[in-house]
């Protein structure tokens, strides 16, 4: 675990150390636009040399990196809601987790423009999961390693929270060069 400084130290920070398989943005608070919020996360997501997993702050940071626009959720905050998630059942993150599965939600942001209207996606971006009310909640680049999520899915009230972090895993795994 790193505490994200507001900026790197130095270049090599950055730099792949030995051993590290995967790179997990985590949770906030703060907004994505805001240096101070996201610190290195911007410079990770750009490099794009490893696999990367974006929850909350993460996900909006790799959001607002790819060109989609984060504003203000149209529903307000969703802080402790556990909601139902759909998903389009196609991406390897969600093999084995059911339509309509519960995830926590803790957030006031959401991918979407400034009147809540969801965002046409750029052709490098991917619209994985969202919210009976449209919220989208899962996001991939289509040929980097980057995939986010919006809600918890280490909250012990999301189901199949284990199931989309080992998936994760194993995306970042089929990466991985033969030696680690």
């Amino acid at each position: 675990v790193t505490k994200n400084p507001p900026r790197p130290p130095n270049k090599a920070a950055l730099d792949s150390p030995e051993g590290v398989l995967c790179v997990i943005l985590s949770p906030g608070p703060g907004r994505p636009q805001r240096d101070d919020d996201v610190g290195m996360c911007r410079e990770i997501l750009a490099d794009a040399s490893l696999p990367v997993f974006g929850v909350c702050l993460g996900y909006q940071a790799l959001a607002v990196a790819h060109g989609l626009p984060v504003s203000h959720s149209p529903y307000g905050p969703t802080h402790g809601q556990v909601q139902p998630v759909n998903h389009t059942g196609a991406h390897p993150m969600f093999e084995g987790v059911p339509q309509g599965f519960l995830a926590t939600r803790y957030h006031s942001l959401a991918v979407c423009h400034t009147d809540g209207a969801s965002p046409s996606f750029p052709e490098s971006m991917l619209k994985l999961a969202w919210t009976d009310d449209g919220v989208i909640q899962a996001i991939a680049h289509r040929s980097l390693p980057l995939w986010g999520v919006q809600f918890h899915p280490e909250s012990v009230c999301t189901e199949h929270g284990a199931t989309l972090v080992r998936n994760f895993h194993q995306m970042a795994l089929s990466l991985c060069p033969p030696s680690l």
